[in-house]
């Protein structure tokens, strides 16, 4: 999808596509229609939630030292969810329907 793209457009190729979202949203657990959003239409989202200014470096070390806890989730989890991806680890925090993992906050 282009750059820019609106959620409208982008939100059901990635839910159908069977596609895992990678995204930076501190503050996803408090925007309910965003969530809400990709919940409704399929989708497995993770997002960098860790608290402080994280370099592009520092994200991507962090994306690499949980992917295989992320590639767990997919593989266990046909979602839709919305993961959350810190320095203690990943783990789903919003399934829908399906309870959060132990250890996840609400």
């Amino acid at each position: 999808m282009p750059a820019g793209s609106r959620d409208h457009e982008w939100l059901p190729i990635v839910g159908r596509g069977g596609l895992v979202v990678l995204t930076r949203d501190k503050r996803i657990r408090s925007r309910p229609l965003e969530r809400r959003a990709l919940l409704d239409h399929g989708v497995r989202a993770c997002f960098q939630t860790t608290g402080g200014q994280l370099t592009l470096f520092e994200q991507v070390r962090l994306w690499l030292r949980w992917w295989n806890e992320i590639e767990k989730l997919v593989n266990e989890h046909p979602g839709p969810w919305l993961a959350s991806v810190t320095r203690a680890g990943a783990s789903i925090f919003d399934g829908g329907d399906i309870d959060p993992q132990p250890g996840s906050a609400p």
